[in-house]
């Protein structure tokens, strides 16, 4: 990997499960702490620097620490309360369903959830099941917001109760939004991966964190949700590091736990594991974790190009604020069997010209109307959006390219040494 800037190397060294460094957080001055609390909040990782390199920061660094954590707090119990209302009514609906994230990632991804910043909350509902959970929902004061046509989920759901941004990532007032999956993968957007996931449906459990009851994926089958999680996203180029910190922490943890790697190997396919696999090695490079020997083994397997791509270009998904490569492109393509398929996703990313949200979305406004946009407005915003982003794909398009080429010769040589 490439040097990262000096306030998020200091992030990765504090926050790595083996030969951790948080004393260096010491050595940095009061803007590059402004800096890096500014990338922190936006990763998702302040509160678990707070945790590991309280020591080591200034007196004023503690005490934003210790606000961030009170009203994370404070926020952590609203989501509980928000979730026990939901639960309820979804049981008396008769509306099935399991939590994803979230609360469902405690002990193993985080070691206290009022260190994870939990913006939403998320569910998956079987096919006979969302229409009638988003109308629960609805009749509970929800309402749906323009969401992005490629998520996998319904439109986010949220309660407006007058409350605007203040600047606070942790502010305990904002009201919890409410995500509805209807799938767990996405091949026709992705074109590579599972093409069925139904399994982890079949084997839901019930689990219990701090008085609350929900169900929630099969331990193992969590973990292949997390993995495929950050593998999704950084394809996509939209990974936050707090889920490899969080992955990470997990194989860190359970690093000697062979009746876990037993069922894992148990329970999913061989190519299942080894998309898991990517993902895992993403979270060894960035935060030199433990991993059990069955992992080892399967990171081992996996191609040169993957493995040289995760070395050379991982560093690109690190600040996804300033990062304007399209790197992660050559390893999406590299997961993909069919030429057609690989041609579609290549000038999807090198010529993109739809906007991110879906045109044919609707939008309910405040006091309860709806609005849809006409053919001729949508076909306008998608030439307008199309031409003023013209200018950025040309320029970074030679340098793609030239990424591209570097990273095929490299793991030519590294397969004619090996």
């Amino acid at each position: 990997m490439s040097k990262p800037p000096r306030h998020i190397a200091a992030v990765l060294s504090a926050l790595r499960l083996k030969g951790g460094r948080a004393e260096e957080l010491s050595s940095l001055d009061d803007a590059t702490w402004n800096e890096l609390l500014a990338y922190t909040d936006f990763t998702h990782l302040t509160l678990y620097l707070g945790a590991s390199g309280h020591d080591f920061a200034p007196d004023w660094v503690r005490q934003r620490f210790g606000n961030n954590l009170s009203d994370n707090s404070r926020r952590f119990e609203r989501i509980k309360a928000a979730y026990g209302e939901m639960a309820h009514a979804f049981h008396r609906a008769g509306v099935n369903h399991v939590v994803l994230k979230g609360f469902s990632q405690w002990p193993d991804y985080s070691e206290d959830l009022r260190l994870r910043l939990q913006s939403d909350i998320d569910f998956y509902c079987p096919p006979e099941s969302i229409l009638q959970a988003r109308d629960v929902l609805i009749g509970m004061g929800y309402k749906e917001v323009p969401t992005s046509s490629f998520a996998d989920h319904l439109p986010i759901m949220i309660r407006d109760d007058g409350w605007h941004w203040k600047g606070n990532y942790y502010d305990p007032e904002i009201p919890p939004m409410v995500e509805l999956h209807h799938r767990l993968w996405n091949p026709q957007r992705l074109r590579f991966g599972p093409s069925s996931l139904e399994a982890f449906w079949s084997r839901r459990q019930v689990r219990r964190v701090e008085g609350i009851d929900f169900p929630a994926l099969h331990w193992v089958d969590n973990l292949g949700f997390s993995a495929l999680q950050v593998l999704r996203d950084l394809v996509n180029h939209g990974l936050l590091l707090h889920k490899v910190y969080e992955l990470a922490r997990f194989l860190h943890r359970n690093a000697e736990n062979e009746h876990f790697w037993q069922e894992w190997i148990q329970l999913h396919d061989r190519p299942l594991r080894q998309w898991e696999a990517i993902a895992f090695r993403l979270a060894v490079q960035c935060f030199a974790c433990d991993v059990a020997p069955e992992v080892a083994d399967h990171m081992k397997q996996l191609p040169g190009f993957i493995d040289k791509w995760i070395v050379h270009y991982a560093d690109s998904f690190l600040n996804p604020r300033e990062n304007l490569t399209k790197d992660a492109l050559w390893l999406h393509l590299a997961l993909i069997d069919s030429a057609r398929d690989k041609l579609a996703v290549g000038l999807r990313v090198l010529v993109p010209m739809k906007l991110q949200t879906d045109p044919e979305m609707i939008a309910i406004t405040d006091d309860g109307a709806v609005l849809k946009s006409t053919f001729f407005q949508r076909l306008l915003r998608r030439a307008a959006y199309g031409t003023s982003r013209l200018p950025l794909h040309a320029g970074l398009l030679p340098i793609t390219l030239w990424h591209g080429l570097r990273l095929w010769w490299s793991a030519r040589e590294f397969k004619a040494q090996a």
